[in-house]
Order: C-alpha cells, then sequence, then structure tokens
C-alpha cells in the first residue's frame, strides 16, 4: 500500500510540473508577440509594459531586455537605454542587433565616437546592413567629417532608398550648421524631392525657400579686450619684432585691443575675410613706452575637400609716445594650410614673409634693426573632445632675419606648446610654453640668445558677450650679451566684450 502511494505522488508531480512550466512559457510567448505588435505600430509605452510582464515570466530573458531598450532608444530615453544593451552585450557580444543598437543610442546621446566604434565593427560583420550604415554616416558629419559621411550615407542609401532622404536631411542641416548655405541649398532641395509629403521634406522646402531669398550673408563680428597689468620689466618689441630697449624699471600699464572681423562668402568654395585691429597701451610713469598701432589683415580662405588654403596680407604701424614718435611699419604675407586628418587632429604648415621697417632716429648705422624676416613652421592640432573645449597644440618653426645692421642677423629656432581646458562650468585655464634659440651669426659680439616663454590663463565666461580672466606670463631670456639678458613676469587682469 505504501508503495502504491509512493508511485501515484510521484506521478501526481510529474504530471503538474510540465503543465506549470508551458503555461509560463504561454504567458511569455503571449507578451512577447503583444510587445513587438505594440512596437511595430510605434507604441513603444505598451510595448515597454508587454515586454516588463514577459521578463516576469522570464527574468534573464535577453530578448525581452533587448526590445526594452531598443524602445526606450526609440523614446528618446537613451539614460535608460544605455545600460540595458550595454548589459546585454557584456553578457553575450555576439549579439549584433544589440551591439548595432548600442551603436544608435550612443549617436543620440552624442556620443559620436563611441558610436563609431560600434557600428564600424557591425558594417564589417554585416557589409549590407544599411542601418548600421546609414547611422555610422551621421556620427561621422556629427564629427564634420563629411566627405566620409557622404560616403557612407550614399551606401547606406544604396543599400536601402528609404534612407536617401533622410540623408540628405542630415546633410543639409550640417551644411547649413557651417554657413555652408549653397550646400545646404542643394541637399535640402533634395530632401524635398525624395520626402515631399513628409515632416522633414516640408520642413526642408522651407529652409531651402528662405535660404534661396536671402542674400549671401557678412558675418561681421568683434570684441574689446581690456587688460590692466604689472610688468616687472618693461621690454619694447610689439609683435614680437626684434627687442630695442629693455628699462629694467617696473611699471603698471593699462591696454585696450579694439577687433573687428568682416567675413564675406564668395562660393561654397571660397571666402574673404579682413579684420583691423587698434591698439593702445599707456603706462603709469613710462610714457615714452606709450603705444599706439593699427593693425589690418586681408585674406583669401579656400574651402577644398581634403585641405583648406589661406593666402593674406598683413600691414602694421605702430607709434611711440602718444604718437609724437612714428616706430614700426610692417608687412607680411600669410600663407597656410589646415589639413584635418580626423575629426579630432588638423595639421598647419604655414611661410610668413615680413619686412620689418624701424623709424627711430639710430645712431649707428650698424644700429638699423629693419629687415626682412622669414619664417616657415608646423602646427599639429589634437582636440581631446568633440565639442572642442579640451585640445591640444604642438609647434615648431624656424625663422631667418636678415636685418640692415649686422648685429641683428640670425637664424632663429622656436618649438612651441599649449593646452587648453574646461575645469568647471565656463571657467577655462589656458597654458602656453615656448623656447626660442637665436644665433647672430654675424654678430660682432658672438650673441646667442636663449628664450623661456610661460603664460599661464584663467578665465570665465560670464555670459556670451563677456569674459573676464587673469593671466601671469613670465619670460626669461638668457644672452651672450650682458644687455639682452632680462626676467620679466607680467601680472594681468582681463576682460573682453565680444559683439
Amino acid at each position: 500500500m505504501k508503495k502504491a502511494f509512493l508511485c501515484l505522488g510521484i506521478a501526481l508531480s510529474y504530471s503538474f510540473l510540465p503543465h506549470s512550466l508551458f503555461a509560463d512559457e504561454a504567458r511569455y510567448e503571449l507578451h512577447l508577440a503583444s510587445g513587438i505588435a505594440a512596437m511595430n505600430t510605434l507604441d513603444f509605452l505598451n510595448a515597454i509594459k508587454e515586454f516588463e510582464s514577459a521578463l516576469r515570466e522570464k527574468p534573464s530573458d535577453i530578448k525581452a531586455r533587448f526590445y526594452i531598450g531598443f524602445c526606450y532608444n526609440r523614446l528618446g530615453n537613451q539614460k535608460k537605454a544605455i545600460p540595458l544593451l550595454e548589459e546585454i552585450v557584456k553578457e553575450d557580444p555576439s549579439y549584433i542587433e544589440a551591439r548595432e543598437e548600442l551603436g544608435i543610442a550612443f549617436y543620440y546621446a552624442r556620443e559620436y565616437p563611441k558610436a563609431r566604434e560600434l557600428l564600424e565593427k557591425v558594417r564589417e560583420e554585416q557589409p549590407e546592413n544599411a542601418q548600421a550604415c546609414h547611422y555610422l554616416g551621421l556620427a561621422w558629419l556629427a564629427m564634420d567629417d563629411f566627405d566620409r559621411a557622404k560616403e557612407l550615407l550614399a551606401s547606406a542609401a544604396k543599400l536601402d532608398s528609404s534612407y536617401e532622404g533622410q540623408g540628405a536631411y542630415q546633410l543639409g542641416l550640417a551644411y547649413l550648421a557651417k554657413d555652408r548655405v549653397e550646400e545646404a541649398v542643394e541637399q535640402l532641395e533634395r530632401t524635398h524631392q525624395l520626402l515631399p509629403a513628409s515632416e522633414e521634406g516640408m520642413d526642408a522646402a522651407s529652409m531651402a525657400s528662405s535660404l534661396r531669398q536671402r542674400a549671401k550673408p557678412r558675418r561681421v563680428w568683434g570684441d574689446v579686450r581690456s587688460r590692466y597689468e604689472y610688468d616687472d620689466n618693461v621690454v619694447l618689441n610689439p609683435n614680437d619684432s626684434t627687442v630695442l630697449d629693455i628699462t629694467d624699471q617696473a611699471d603698471w600699464r593699462y591696454s585696450t585691443t579694439f577687433t573687428l572681423n568682416l567675413d564675406q562668402p564668395v562660393n561654397k568654395y571660397m571666402d574673404l575675410e579682413s579684420r583691423y585691429q587698434f591698439v593702445q597701451s599707456v603706462h603709469n610713469h613710462l610714457g615714452d613706452f606709450n603705444l599706439l598701432g593699427n593693425d589690418l589683415l586681408n585674406g583669401v580662405q579656400f574651402k577644398l575637400p581634403h585641405a583648406a588654403p589661406y593666402v593674406g596680407y598683413r600691414y602694421e604701424y605702430y607709434f611711440l609716445d602718444d604718437c609724437k614718435q612714428s616706430y614700426l611699419r610692417s608687412n607680411t604675407v600669410i600663407s597656410s594650410f589646415t589639413i584635418p586628418e580626423t575629426w579630432r587632429a588638423f595639421t598647419i604648415p604655414f611661410y610668413n614673409f615680413r619686412r620689418d621697417a624701424f623709424m627711430l632716429p639710430f645712431v649707428f648705422d650698424e644700429d638699423n634693426r629693419s629687415a626682412f624676416n622669414h619664417t616657415v613652421g608646423v602646427d599639429q592640432y589634437f582636440l581631446v573632445t568633440e565639442d572642442a573645449r579640451r585640445w591640444l597644440r604642438g609647434g615648431v618653426y624656424y625663422d631667418r632675419n636678415d636685418a640692415e645692421g649686422i648685429n641683428y642677423v640670425y637664424n632663429g629656432l622656436k618649438i612651441s606648446g599649449e593646452l587648453s581646458t574646461a575645469l568647471v562650468g565656463d571657467v577655462f585655464l589656458n597654458f602656453e610654453a615656448e623656447y626660442y634659440i637665436r644665433n647672430y651669426m654675424e654678430s660682432t659680439y658672438h650673441r646667442y640668445d636663449d628664450q623661456q616663454n610661460y603664460t599661464v590663463t584663467l578665465a570665465r565666461r560670464i555670459n556670451k558677450y563677456l569674459e573676464l580672466g587673469l593671466q601671469y606670463e613670465l619670460v626669461v631670456n638668457d644672452s651672450t650679451v650682458a644687455l639682452f639678458q632680462y626676467q620679466r613676469d607680467i601680472y594681468s587682469m582681463l576682460a573682453t566684450l565680444r559683439y
């Protein structure tokens, strides 16, 4: 009898267990199917509820968790979508749909390098994946690599024509943000042709019409920079020209620089650029060193696919002692190339030719420091973040100064570095260092200068018009000629008003 009851109990337990499992599975499948149906009608909120119900039946189910992350991403809630998708990718790196959706989520969260990295791997594994190709193109577009972006967006459109209109629309907006008006109009009109009845198509048509009616824009802007500073050794050499006098005297001074910029776009390949600066520096005691200057720059900026050449001419004229004495006239021809390498790095090689004419009454002919100066160099920039709030610069330059007085003919080599970074909020720190050696080959004094410059600036943007800051500059010039051996410490308070 006992054996009979034992067998009956075992039989009953086995009969109930599969029934319970089958019921859980059925409820899971029902909620999952309902969620997919809601998701297909873009009802993402109800879809999330169904997928969460499916998860209660299968708490570790990776498919339901993926769909929840997908829905949150489509709702624009990347804060919830990204952790869910990251957890799935970590758990199952082979889940390519989760990696693709995580890349899309990073794009919408404006974390473009992360988006690009994930989507490039997806595209390597699935070359025919139009969605991955499209969003990879948008990530490159957000990082200002228009050539790569256009290539990828065109590839996505070939794989799936439904992406063609969206790609044109995003290109139009990106060109407009860069003030490349003609290219923006072209893409926006193309968007309207491809998506005439859609919201994007009608919006694109409206923007294109408005841009066509608008005249080519003149961009005018500038600033007024004021600084009150203490200089423990006043030295006369504006524009990094030849040092004329070292006072070994300290003084306070107030200086103002007024800048006016005018850019005139000519076409999509060329802009005309002009800049005028008025400079005035007034000392408390050393009135003979009061400086007034005018600085005019005109140039042409070319916009080619893989480089941005620039050619310009600069004219400067300075007076001393409240305009009682003409001091320096300078003419400079400027040429440079900006060569983008990636979204975060670009190189600028340049060559400048400058003619300095000093107009002070020198006593001896060999003291005439008027000169022809040739400078060639290269600057390398690295953007630490895509919003350019943190960047690095390194540069090396060679210059040859052919002066009329033999004591001022030299070969120079300069190495320069600069770091700019955002600290907290709108507070920025900039540090610049230079090491500059000059060999005066023909000097009767066998002169050799070794100069170090260090500048630290701490500034805070009060609003879009006003910036306040503090600056410290150290100049140490070690020379074989005692007259030119000096050190300067300059402490400055800065205010910049933009308009």
